[in-house]
Parts: C-alpha cells; sequence; structure tokens
C-alpha cells in the first residue's frame, strides 16, 4: 500500500467543483434535479399504471357456474374467476350450455394513483335462466353411457364428472331434483361398471338428496331411499354395506337388507375376506427379510398384497374391509434419539425450547439415544419425515412419510408370524433393537411405544381418502405400548394431533414416487 506522502500533491488536493448553469448556482438547481427525479419514479410508480393499462379487476361468477364468458366478444374464462379488463363500457356476455344467453353492459371503473397496488375491483353476478332442461339431462345421459365403454381411468385418461355436473347444475338452478332422472342414469348406463363413474354417480345422487350441500344424515337416508327404489343401490360400493345399515333410521335400514344388492354386497365381502385370507396366510409362510439402508438407517422390504383390517377379522369390528397395498419399505425400528437427535442438529426450528407443545422431547436429554423418541406430536414426526427425504433420498425415486394405519398393520401382521419379542407390562421401553425381530425382520410392531400413522381415525375415514382434514382431527395410532398388559398387530387407538406423551413414537416407511 502506497504511503500519503508518495501521493502527487496535485491529486490529493483535486476538487471537483459544479458549474452554474445559465446563471443558476450548484445549490439551486442539485436539488431541483432531484426533487425531478423523485417526482418521476413516484409518478411512474403511483400514475403511470393507471394511464397506461386503465382498468379493473372484475370477478365473474354466474349460478349455475361453467359458463362461457366474452368481453366485447372476446373469450376471457368461464364463471367462477377474475380477469382484468380494460376502463369504458364493456359488453358481456355469458353462454352455458342449457342456459338462456345473459348479456349486459357494464361500466368499467379505473383508478388512476395506486392502481399497481390497489386496483379497482368489481364483481358480475348472473343468474342464468335455465332451459331446455329435459334436453340438457338427456345430452348429459348420453355422454354418461358413451363414457361408460372406454375403458378404466388412468393418470392420462379420466373420465369428466357428468353425472356430478348435472346435480350440481340443477341446485344451482333451483330446478327440480334429479329424482327420475337419477333412474334414468341407472337405465341408460348399464355398462357404468368403471369405478370413477360409480364414483360420479354416487356423488351425483348425494348431492342431489342434499340440494348441491354437503350430504347430512338426512339426505344420506333420502338418498338410500332414493336408491332402493331405483334399483340403483347396486352403484354403491359394497364396502359401505354395514356403514349404510349404522347409518340410517330403522326403517330404511330394514328396506336396504332386503334388497338383493345388499345380499350381494355381504357375499362378496365374505369371499374376498376368504380369498384374502388365503393370499395372507400362504405369503406369510414365505417371507425372508430384505433389507436396504439409507443415512445409516434400516428399512425392510415388505411385498404388496390384499389385508383384511383386524385379521383375523374381530368379532368386534367386522366391516371386513379387503384393501390393496402397494409394496414399500418399512424401517426396521421406531425412530431412535439418536436419530432425531441429528434431525435437531439440521432443524434447529424443532428443538424442545422453540416448540410450544406440551411433553414435547420431554426428558429427551438425559434418555439413552438406542431408546424410542417419544413426546413427538404429529407435526414433529412429519417435518422428521420430510428432513429424512431432503438429506438421504434425493435422487433415489424414494420419499419417507408415515405409514397409514392399513400399511403399518399389515407389515405387523407379516412380522407377527416369526414370533417377535413384545415389550409390554413394563415400567419403561426397550432399546428400539431389543430382542428379536419377526418374519419381515421388524422391531418392535406390537409393543414397546405406540407409533403414529397418517391416517384419520374414524368409521368412514376408509372411504375419503386424499381429502384435506381440519387441523386437530384425531389419527389412529398403532402397535400398543410398554405400559399396556398386551399388544398386537391390530391394537389400535386414537390421539389428537398435538399429543406429545412417553407412551407414543413413530417409524418411517418408504415408498416410490414418480416425476421426482
Amino acid at each position: 500500500m502506497k504511503r500519503t506522502e508518495d501521493i502527487p500533491e496535485e491529486i490529493t488536493n483535486r476538487r471537483v467543483t459544479l458549474k452554474p448553469i445559465a446563471g443558476v448556482p450548484p445549490r439551486v438547481y442539485v436539488p431541483i434535479i432531484w426533487g425531478v427525479g423523485l417526482l418521476l419514479v413516484l409518478l411512474w410508480v403511483v400514475l403511470w399504471p393507471g394511464i397506461a393499462r386503465p382498468g379493473a379487476q372484475v370477478a365473474f361468477d354466474s349460478a349455475p357456474a361453467g359458463a362461457e364468458i366474452r368481453v366485447d366478444g372476446l373469450r376471457v374464462g368461464a364463471t367462477p374467476t377474475t380477469v382484468a379488463v380494460p376502463t369504458g363500457e364493456r359488453t358481456v356476455t355469458l353462454r352455458h350450455p342449457f342456459a338462456e344467453e345473459w348479456q349486459a353492459t357494464i361500466d368499467v371503473p379505473n383508478r388512476l394513483f395506486l392502481s399497481r397496488f390497489l386496483p379497482r375491483r368489481m364483481d358480475v353476478v348472473a343468474e342464468l335462466e335455465a332451459y331446455a332442461a329435459e334436453a340438457a339431462h338427456k345430452s348429459m345421459v348420453e355422454e354418461f353411457s358413451m363414457w361408460s365403454s372406454t375403458g378404466e381411468a388412468s393418470a392420462q385418461f379420466q373420465h369428466p364428472w357428468i353425472a356430478s355436473t348435472e346435480a350440481e347444475w340443477l341446485a344451482a338452478t333451483e330446478q327440480l331434483r334429479l329424482g327420475r332422472g337419477i333412474v334414468d342414469y341407472a337405465l341408460h348406463a348399464t355398462q357404468a361398471t368403471q369405478a370413477a363413474q360409480a364414483a360420479d354417480l354416487t356423488r351425483a345422487i348425494f348431492l342431489d338428496a342434499a340440494k348441491g350441500g354437503p350430504p347430512v344424515p338426512a339426505a344420506i337416508d333420502e338418498t338410500v331411499r332414493l336408491l332402493i327404489q331405483s334399483e340403483s343401490v347396486s352403484y354403491l360400493p359394497p364396502e359401505l354395506t354395514t356403514d349404510l345399515v349404522r347409518l340410517l333410521d330403522e326403517g330404511a335400514a330394514a328396506r336396504l337388507r332386503e334388497t338383493g344388492w345388499y345380499a350381494d354386497a355381504v357375499a362378496e365381502r365374505a369371499t374376498r375376506i376368504l380369498a384374502a385370507s388365503l393370499e395372507l396366510d400362504e405369503s406369510a409362510a414365505i417371507l425372508r427379510p430384505v433389507r436396504r439402508s439409507f443415512g445409516g438407517v434400516s428399512f425392510v422390504a415388505v411385498p404388496g398384497g390384499t389385508y383384511v383390517p383386524g385379521y383375523p377379522v374381530r368379532t368386534s369390528d367386522v366391516r371386513g374391509d379387503v384393501v390393496v397395498l402397494e409394496p414399500l419399505l418399512v424401517q426396521e425400528t421406531e425412530v431412535s434419539g439418536a436419530q432425531y437427535a441429528l434431525f435437531l442438529a439440521d432443524e434447529p426450528d424443532w428443538r424442545a425450547v422453540n416448540v410450544a407443545v406440551e411433553g414435547y422431547l420431554a426428558d429427551f436429554s438425559s434418555r439413552s439415544a438406542d431408546l424410542p423418541v417419544v413426546g413427538v406430536p404429529l407435526a414433529a414426526a412429519e417435518a422428521f419425515a420430510t428432513w429424512f427425504t431432503d438429506e438421504y433420498l434425493r435422487g433415489s425415486g424414494l420419499r419417507a412419510a408415515l405409514p397409514s394405519a392399513d400399511e403399518w398393520e399389515y407389515a405387523a401382521f407379516l412380522n407377527a408370524t416369526g414370533v417377535p419379542t413384545v415389550t409390554t407390562g413394563t415400567d419403561s421401553p426397550a432399546s428400539v433393537d431389543f430382542g428379536r425381530p419377526g418374519a419381515l425382520g421388524l422391531y418392535h410392531m406390537a409393543g414397546n411405544v405406540w407409533e403414529w400413522t397418517r391416517s384419520v381415525h374414524g368409521g368412514n375415514s376408509a372411504y375419503l381418502p386424499g381429502i384435506a382434514l381440519p387441523f386437530g382431527a384425531l389419527r389412529v395410532v398403532a402397535g400398543g405400548s410398554y405400559a399396556n398388559r398386551s399388544a398386537d398387530h391390530s391394537r389400535r387407538g386414537a390421539h389428537p394431533e398435538s399429543w406429545s406423551t412417553p407412551y407414543l413414537g413413530f417409524r418411517l416407511v418408504l415408498r416410490e414416487v414418480e416425476d421426482e
């Protein structure tokens, strides 16, 4: 670095002096230039958008929904939607296949100032006058029947919700409800064997009975009455047999039991249970542990197959659902304290001092690293699964998650054929790899600590896959704990999502994912 005394004096003493412009000194014109610049920026931010693109955000809606929107003859979308419309008088046209064309002239306002941040907004809501209800119904029945011959749906090919669309349309236009129309569906759509169409028809029936609203008990009762009357009850999945009997009043339940569908559904369930039982017993006899390791954590392969939850079927719960499960990898042990400590090191937001949940990680620091981590609410267990995926499964085509209750029980049942060690009736849990593993090589799939699953607890939750439920729903926990007198593969309980107890831990499953 040069010393100051080495720099020529003419450089160190040089000054820049602004000259007057047209006799105006710098101390006058410099503030003016800055002021003009600031004013131009403010005008560009505050005023220019309203000048360059004058107009408003217009929210279009209609009853029924799904009407085509045209503004000055140009198509801009379908109801309900919000689009930017230029200011001035605009002709709006709404067209629906089975309703009178609706047209109106609207005066679109503009906000000159701050339109970039606070644009003008207006609503256009139209009550479309429906017409040709019979023609609309006939057209939809024909389309429904046509789709029934196109084969099962797939990831690239989906059946449209034709029956549901008509039910929503009739409810929105307050026309006569489907009534006889639903019988016509049953008569015309004789080839509707695809699961997607059966679901569409069932949903339409419930929407019709509930006048477009949610399926309240009265609507469920009326729905089944209509199905029995029209002999369309066969469109309901057989798994709903005993659930419907429990939901209905005694008169409707008795009529349901008298239908041929009910007898067929019960017989079909018995056949499916027998077939699944034979497959389970045969599969359990040839199991061999197959392990894979990720991040030093061992996982065991569980083959796909059919399973009857509660198998052998308990007399206290004879629903007898048969579920088909895909192959997956199940963590060999419960998540240990050592494994959870690695997660906390990378995700400090989940340390005990940062989580205001009663009982979260109670006594965690004093616990052995080999014991199962407990005192963990559902959200923390799911966060651990996300962290494990990001940390150890990138590029593997796999994702870590909590198991469903059926996945957990299926793996536990197969594992139990190897007579594993079950820790119950003790004062504390055993280490995660204590004792003898089962036929699959899994430890503590019964006893030691209860384990979280991702399944919602409820009698009919199995029929609502993928439906988002509000925070606070009860979740199924599985397996029993060291504090119970006994535990087995089919032991289930229900815990609020926020619970953090010394009897509850978890383990991960890995499943294949597409397009990762």
